[in-house]
């Protein structure tokens, strides 16, 4: 039977960073993600070149002020209404999307423009998470996220296969549909020409 326990923000992540302010007038257009408050695009809301942008490592993750959490894999900057998280251990990305979806969901309807959340309020927050040996088991989340993705990849196969059944039907409906109506109109040209020489 699989163990759960509470850990807290600051037993998890060897870094809570709140990202730094940088106007959308002072954007210039670049190739690092910026990343704000938003559900919209992940909260990727544009593409920037600024040397002054605090950047932060992949593999890491993002809770804006409110509560909005997103797994990013890929270096990025973020605004002053984000705070990422990260963690020198060797977490790995499926792991860390494990983690992410729990922060999320513990996180979900509790921050707003009432009531923004920063970084620096979520030391002590707790989030329950698998547990081995008192310890936080990293290997049970990853074989977990491993297990969605081989499912999902069968059920998009199993949908693809359906697709492309459903295409193959339709194609051949149409097929008799337009050998039904071809044969139709060659009796009724029939019909005319028969009426036509009986005219005679």
């Amino acid at each position: 039977m699989q163990k759960f326990k509470n850990f807290k923000f600051k037993e998890i992540f060897d870094h809570i960073a709140q990202g730094k302010r940088l106007k959308i007038s002072d954007h210039i257009n670049g190739d690092i993600p910026f990343v704000m408050a938003g559900y919209i695009n992940n909260g990727i809301c544009d593409y920037i070149s600024n040397q002054e942008a605090r950047r932060f490592p992949a593999n890491s993750i993002t809770i804006d002020i409110f509560g909005n959490c997103f797994y990013r894999k890929y270096e990025f900057a973020a605004g002053d209404d984000v705070g990422v998280f990260w963690s020198n251990k060797d977490i790995s990305n499926k792991a860390m999307t494990y983690i992410c979806a729990v922060i999320g969901k513990s996180l979900s309807g509790k921050f707003g423009f009432g009531n923004k959340l920063r970084a620096s309020q979520t030391y002590d927050f707790e989030i329950l998470l698998p547990s081995k040996d008192e310890q936080i088991d990293f290997e049970f989340m990853e074989n977990y996220i491993k297990n969605i993705e081989i499912k999902m990849q069968i059920l998009i196969s199993s949908y693809s296969l359906l697709v492309a059944a459903s295409r193959e039907r339709e194609r051949e409906r149409e097929r008799i549909i337009r050998l039904t109506a071809m044969f139709l109109l060659r009796i009724h040209i029939w019909q005319i020409i028969s009426k036509r020489l009986s005219c005679e």
